[in-house]
């Protein structure tokens, strides 16, 4: 099978995709727009440096002519309104769109105009994968359910989860928690630093915050100015220098206002951690309030210390949780599966192009 892949090759999400398929044997091209210091796309398009609404439709041209060099077999857009619009203007088919979450969930949402843009462009695709429950049914809202939709987990690699299940749970006289989420306004990473304020003297922790953002400065100057001498900022790190650090952690946070299936939450759970993340429905899907995480109100700081000192104080929920949340990981949650099953519906399509 020839699959071309379009979208942001900055997070991990689209490399993910491409090393997966190639290493089963299928010929690959990621076509994008942006520019990372440690990869290069097989098609990087001519884009505008102009605000999206401009840039997307400008590189069409150069996406057309990508697609005519490659002459793929199925073409995969990633988010709805800017790749999944270039793949809708290209004309191409089989189309596959891959919605992630705040393309329906937020940039739907600001208006009657960007609502019927997704809806329009939804429409066009042969295929929609989504990775939540709560997404698909977002989706269906906008587009009906007269659509060929598939939910499918991005999950974490098998070796991972066999990294977390050796780690042995034990109870510390200083917690360790971690936030790995990018610094952007909807993570709301901001509320952390908060909570950590207040629990400052009251529980014995030491934080990390590991990603990067438009807000990392800003959040940096608050910790400093909080004197919060035990919280560390590492910046962006290479995933798999990421996952490793995992491992060293007891509390995972997450603060973010809208999500669908995190696959940081994933990372997490898979890792031995314990969860406590805002009460959002991307996070209910995996998380049941006292029984393998907690949840706290979002943007209730207050709400969330009281929660690290509930974990803090109670080994035997944290360790439980650890044994279920392995259990879950394995039963829904593990890549290789989970992308067996998009390669199944892809070579699907394919054979009908």
């Amino acid at each position: 099978m020839r699959l071309m892949l379009a979208g942001d090759i900055r997070p991990v999400h689209l490399r993910r995709y491409a090393e997966y398929f190639r290493k089963r044997g299928h010929d690959v091209a990621v076509a994008s727009a942006e520019r990372a210091p440690d990869y290069i796309p097989d098609y990087p398009l001519k884009a505008l440096n102009a605000p999206d609404v401009i840039k997307y439709p400008m590189a069409v041209f150069s996406f057309r002519k990508a697609i005519a060099d490659f002459k793929p077999d199925i073409l995969n857009c990633h988010y709805v309104p800017n790749y999944g619009l270039l793949g809708a203007m290209s004309r191409f088919h089989p189309l596959a769109i891959s919605i992630w979450g705040s393309d329906i969930l937020v940039s739907a949402e600001k208006s009657k105009f960007h609502r019927s843009r997704a809806r329009s462009i939804m429409q066009r695709a042969d295929l929609l994968l989504t990775d939540a429950e709560m997404l698909s049914e977002a989706a269906r809202k906008i587009i009906g359910d007269n659509r060929k939709m598939i939910t499918v987990p991005f999950g974490v690699k098998q070796d991972l989860l066999g990294r977390g299940l050796k780690r042995i749970i034990e109870e510390k006289d200083k917690l360790k928690l971690i936030s790995t989420r990018q610094m952007v306004p909807v993570t709301r990473v901001g509320d952390f630093m908060e909570a950590l304020s207040l629990l400052k003297g009251k529980v014995n922790f030491e934080a990390s915050l590991i990603g990067a953002g438009p807000q990392y400065e800003s959040l940096k100057q608050k910790c400093s100015e909080s004197e919060l001498d035990n919280v560390v900022f590492y910046g962006a790190v290479p995933h798999e220098e990421l996952l490793d650090r995992l491992l060293d952690f007891d509390i995972y946070i997450s603060c973010s206002s809208s999500d669908s299936t995190s696959v940081s939450l994933l990372e997490a759970m898979a890792s031995g951690l314990f969860p406590i993340v805002s009460d959002i429905s991307g996070n209910r899907e995996w998380i049941r309030h006292g029984v393998n995480g907690l949840l706290f109100e979002v943007g209730n700081s207050y709400h969330l210390a009281y929660m690290i000192r509930q974990a803090a104080g109670d080994f035997e929920l944290r360790r439980k949780a650890a044994r279920r949340n392995f259990e879950i990981i394995q039963e829904k949650a593990i890549w290789e599966d989970n992308m067996a099953v998009v390669e199944k519906e892809f070579e699907s399509l394919a054979s009908k192009s």
